[in-house]
């Protein structure tokens, strides 16, 4: 899932960098303007690498919450990616379409308006496609960091014998001077 995330990312810059010539020829987009394609694929791009390299050992806690916050992140961009191409789709469907009642098709008047209704459905499909893998990796990396912090806590709970605290009741602790103790008995004799 990491590297549909880094691919995501990829075409989401290069989808937003073909907008630019749409934007151009009169093609309203309010994700572009607002650069989405851009800080949206480099998040993207961004989680999906924190989340390969917090799989790979050593895994720490300092790499899955690094991982976790990015997904998250990812998720949320996502969502306004997905609210902002909605507002393209409204704003220029209306402004630069008009249907014929006798031939039953509507016609665009600018000719980069289809193309750049086009790359906007592209780019709505891969926002909704990576707001579903962020929130799974969210909720796996919620998962792991949630049994980190259990498995910390069951091993503070319980003392280990040898070491300063005090022992648990009925474990019978060595003694630590015993071999020493019957070394300078036996040597004394």
């Amino acid at each position: 899932m990491q590297a549909i995330q880094i691919l995501i990312g990829l075409l989401h810059i290069g989808f937003g960098s073909v907008l630019v010539t749409s934007v151009i020829g009169g093609h309203i987009s309010i994700s572009f303007w607002g650069g989405y394609p851009y800080w949206g694929g480099i998040s993207f791009i961004i989680s999906g690498t924190l989340t390969v390299l917090a799989q790979k050992p050593p895994i720490t806690s300092c790499k899955t919450n690094g991982s976790l916050g990015a997904n998250i992140v990812s998720a949320i961009f996502s969502a306004v990616g997905v609210i902002l191409l909605i507002t393209d789709f409204s704003i220029n469907w209306g402004r630069y379409s008009y249907f014929d009642s006798t031939s039953y098709y509507y016609y665009y008047y600018y000719s980069g308006v289809a193309s750049a209704m086009g790359i906007s459905a592209v780019l709505f499909l891969f926002s909704g496609l990576e707001l579903v893998v962020s929130i799974f990796s969210s909720h796996a990396g919620c998962q792991v960091v949630s049994s980190q912090t259990n498995q910390v806590a069951v091993a503070v709970a319980i003392p280990v014998p040898g070491t300063h605290g005090a022992p648990p009741m009925g474990i019978p602790q060595p003694a630590v001077n015993s071999l020493v103790y019957s070394s300078e008995v036996n040597s004394q004799q």
